[in-house]
């Protein structure tokens, strides 16, 4: 599977979390060697780990759909 590349403001939806994590869509910032760094926009960063397996999918962009972050809470 390819690795997908993100771009700064997009929101992501972290395949690595549960349904009802909190940390499950967050604000992409930049790539790291196998992780990316994200936000919940609020002032929390974190990392999440991205690779080949590529469970973290793209859902729209702060800029474009900023209550799809709303939705999470």
């Amino acid at each position: 599977m390819k690795l997908e590349r993100f771009k700064f403001g997009d929101i992501i939806e972290n395949g690595w979390a549960s349904p009802d994590n909190p940390m499950r869509k967050c604000i992409f910032i930049r790539h790291s060697k196998k992780t990316i760094e994200v936000t919940d926009g609020k002032g929390q960063f974190w990392e999440i780990y991205h690779d080949k397996e590529n469970r973290n999918k793209k859902i729209g962009t702060i800029f474009e759909n900023p209550d799809l972050l709303e939705a999470a809470e």
